[in-house]
């Protein structure tokens, strides 16, 4: 699967190069650009020691069909695990790739509850879901949850980036020991297309 760095290369080098650094070390305060996508820095720029860790069965983004309807709205839920999870935090994007609007927002992310926000970030302006509470699962293995809703954007030529970082941590307030673990998605238009405004 293509990444989006692959898609839009041009525009990943503006936002690498537009970044302010003003990252915190704690998860319950994810600061924007950090998804590791379009040229941003990922959570390890603040949480040091640990390398990223592809998502495996760690960390996952559920509801996403096989291919969007423009229009639609669905129900995500993302959900993170970890033995040594005590507190944890997300951040995601979801970008148009590989066409005329690389990098913009592509539909829109909203909160079902308090322990999600959206903020606006950089110029143009990036649309960021982010948690905001940290509360465990009572599972039996440490297991953060929170849900969401993207609606689709009205166009259907254009892919769909989703980035996902997230980080597990260990709970001593510290930068280090955190396990960091991202998540790309590209996500194609249900056929047929139409043409975008």
């Amino acid at each position: 699967m293509a990444g989006s760095r692959q898609l839009c290369p041009l525009l990943a080098g503006f936002f690498a190069l537009a970044l302010p650094f003003n990252a915190s070390a704690s998860s319950l305060e994810v600061p924007p650009a950090h998804t590791g996508g379009f040229g941003e820095p990922d959570c390890t720029a603040c949480h040091f020691e640990n390398d990223v860790h592809e998502a495996g069965t760690n960390l996952s983004l559920e509801g996403l069909p096989p291919a969007y309807q423009p229009g639609q709205t669905y129900d995500l839920t993302i959900r993170l695990a970890d033995p040594a999870l005590r507190v944890g935090g997300f951040l995601l994007s979801a970008r148009a790739a590989g066409t005329m609007h690389c990098g913009s927002p592509a539909g829109a992310l909203e909160p079902v509850d308090g322990r999600t926000e959206k903020v606006l970030h950089g110029l143009p302006p990036v649309e960021y879901l982010r948690s905001v509470d940290s509360t465990l699962e009572p599972h039996s293995a440490p297991t953060a949850i929170w849900r969401l809703k993207w609606t689709a954007p009205d166009y259907g030529n254009a892919y769909v980036a989703f980035h996902l970082t997230a980080n597990a941590g260990n709970g001593d307030g510290s930068p280090l020991g955190d396990q960091i673990y991202a998540l790309e998605i590209i996500l194609p238009p249900k056929l047929p297309y139409r043409n975008e405004p």
